[in-house]
């Protein structure tokens, strides 16, 4: 495709008078905006401009925990991304990752899930796979390598259940309260994306430091870290006391221990069948 020959604007069919439609804003495109370079240039500033809306997103929802779900829910959303904007963000950003091998919390492996002691789905999984592999006669490092691959690509996808997981209980602690639904919703929207972007610092913590990525040492500080998260979110956005917060917090930072354990047997259980009747 080429670049504009003429005086009309491709978005509107207004004349150009001039580098932007007088109509639409549409900017009209010179030779140089069809280069690399070009692209680059804009889209970091788009990143670092003081007005651009992802880091004042990420500002408040890392700094202020539940100033974004106020935000949404009160009307204020034009600053900001939409919350299913950040949690897509989160998500490419941590799969990323994962495809050099550094974030495993939610795309695990096939040794995880039949290893694993603090997985339920674990002796299921070990008969499953001995049966497939005495049927087929494949290597377990073979079919490892097929099962992890397929885990790549269907966890990208199916992380999103994380938020309907997270949302039940929290609707069931507020349901008696007649908080609106969307409200937990985007709550929790907004929650497991922190959790995603907080995978994402540890893992580069492990990158460039890898004396201080002991498991036990980042267990710990994520579980803190996500009750803290919680707590003061809650806080913010249900202006509640901070005795029932705090009770709120721990019951909901423990649902996610939960949330998690189901979210990976689910894992487990389409990456195999799909392996086993699909592919």
């Amino acid at each position: 495709m080429s670049i504009q020959t003429n005086n009309v604007c491709p978005s509107c069919q207004n004349i150009f008078r001039g580098r932007y439609c007088s109509y639409c804003g549409e900017k009209r495109l010179a030779p140089e905006d069809l280069k690399v370079h070009s692209f680059l240039k804009n889209a970091l500033v788009t990143l670092l401009s003081t007005d651009g809306k992802l880091l004042h997103t990420l500002k408040q929802h890392l700094g202020s925990p539940g100033v974004l779900t106020n935000a949404y829910i009160s009307g204020k959303r034009t600053p900001y991304l939409k919350p299913l904007q950040l949690f897509l963000l989160a998500n490419v950003l941590y799969f990323f990752l994962a495809t050099l091998g550094y974030a495993l919390t939610f795309n695990t492996p096939l040794y995880w899930h039949m290893n694993a002691v603090n997985f339920p789905h674990r002796p299921v999984a070990e008969l499953l796979v001995t049966a497939e592999l005495n049927s087929t006669g494949e290597t377990l490092e073979d079919y490892s390598q097929r099962f992890n691959n397929l885990v790549d690509s269907f966890s990208k996808t199916i992380v999103i259940v994380l938020i309907p997981l997270f949302f039940l209980p929290l609707q069931f602690l507020k349901f008696k309260s007649k908080e609106p639904p969307l409200k937990q919703l985007v709550f929790s929207v907004h929650f497991i994306s922190f959790v995603l972007m907080l995978s994402l610092l540890f893992f580069l913590i492990q990158l460039l430091t890898p004396a201080l990525s002991g498991e036990t040492v980042y267990s710990w500080t994520s579980i803190t870290l996500i009750a803290l998260y919680v707590l003061v979110s809650l806080k913010r956005v249900y202006d509640k006391g901070y005795l029932r917060s705090g009770l709120e917090a721990i019951i909901l930072s423990a649902s996610f221990y939960v949330v998690v354990i189901l979210y990976r047997g689910l894992l487990f259980f389409i990456t195999f069948y799909s392996l086993k009747w699909i592919l």
